[in-house]
């Protein structure tokens, strides 16, 4: 089936129209990642990862080839559009909210990880050493977010 180009915040809340949460697990857990249209030109596509496997509710893991075929392949011309759309850009209300405060937040600690490689390559161990503690830092406290909202 053909990538879905237009549409497709709406498309994503209907794809498992009628089944929302179940006992707290996501019912669109998605990835992102790159392949080309017809024409040969880079395109950024977005899938869901698990799919629905019987009437109990339950869910099974689905590979990009399943979620082609399935119509659920979401196609975008620019990267940072379809990372963000993995992550939940595409909800509505609070959990919109919260799925881009979680990505903001992964973002920062890869660019703080990423500087503290790059001191550290530079050969400033100080600075990486210092960065390090700064990205340890801010994974616990989104550890502890994390189990606050459970």
């Amino acid at each position: 089936m053909k990538p879905i180009k237009t549409g497709r915040k709406r498309k994503a809340r209907k794809i498992r129209k009628g089944k929302g949460q179940t006992e707290g697990k996501s019912t669109h857990l998605m990835e992102w990642g790159e392949d080309k249209n017809k024409r040969g030109k880079k395109v950024y596509t977005v899938n869901p990862t698990i799919a629905p496997s019987g009437e109990k509710g339950e869910y099974e893991p689905q590979s990009y080839k399943q979620a082609k075929d399935r119509g659920e392949v979401f196609e975008f011309k620019r990267q940072r559009k379809a990372e963000k759309f993995s992550h939940g850009s595409w909800k509505q209300g609070k959990d919109k909210r919260d799925a881009m405060k979680d990505f903001r937040q992964m973002k920062r600690l890869l660019r703080i990880k990423d500087k503290a490689e790059a001191a550290f390559d530079a050969g400033n161990i100080e600075k990486a050493k210092e960065l390090a503690a700064k990205a340890n830092k801010i994974e616990k406290l989104q550890m502890k977010e994390r189990e606050g909202k459970k």
